[in-house]
């Protein structure tokens, strides 16, 4: 089977960081390959060949990927408003950020692994290996648990028709695309 034959079986993950050229190689040596192992395609919104508005695809992919890897590291407003939109729709999410980040107040109760931001030969194994397995282990488990999700439930919002949010991320997923 050609490479490309096996990137369109595998699921997507899509992974949120900030565009700075800085960060490529995080994504390139780290991210990318964490994902691959996981068994998923990387896919980031700024290398995409689409020809649409990139907000229009970046909301798509949030709300459509199997998966996102977002990175905490930069502390990007960007970032943690595509986290919200991902929050809101209840998908699988892992998060990681370069070691010695300042956690992030609201969502510092949120699982995060840790990567070493100097990309040492020593150091791009191991954390390959660790975010792998946190894909993997997030994906197994199905539908990740988070606040939004669960307080929208318990708010009654999952058992009404037409108005769970989950269903109305899709619904609106349907619109933008």
């Amino acid at each position: 089977m050609s490479a490309s034959g096996q990137a369109q079986n595998r699921p997507s993950c899509f992974v949120i960081m900030p565009f700075d050229p800085k960060l490529n190689r995080v994504y390139e040596l780290v991210l990318a390959p964490a994902c691959r192992q996981a068994g998923f395609e990387p896919e980031r919104a700024d290398t995409s060949n689409a020809s649409e508005r990139i907000t229009n695809h970046l909301l798509a992919r949030l709300l459509e990927s199997e998966m996102v890897l977002g990175d905490l590291s930069s502390r990007n407003p960007n970032v943690l408003y595509e986290l919200g939109v991902r929050h809101a729709c209840g998908g699988s999410t892992v998060l990681v950020q370069s070691s010695g980040t300042e956690r992030i107040f609201d969502i510092q109760d949120i699982r995060t692994t840790e990567y070493d931001a100097r990309i040492t030969p020593g150091s791009i194994k191991r954390d390959i290996d660790v975010i792998a397995a946190q894909l993997r282990s997030t994906y197994e488990r199905g539908r990740a648990e988070n606040l939004v999700y669960r307080t929208a439930g318990s708010l009654g919002f999952a058992g009404r028709q037409n108005q769970g949010p989950a269903r109305t991320c899709r619904r609106r997923s349907a619109v933008i695309s």
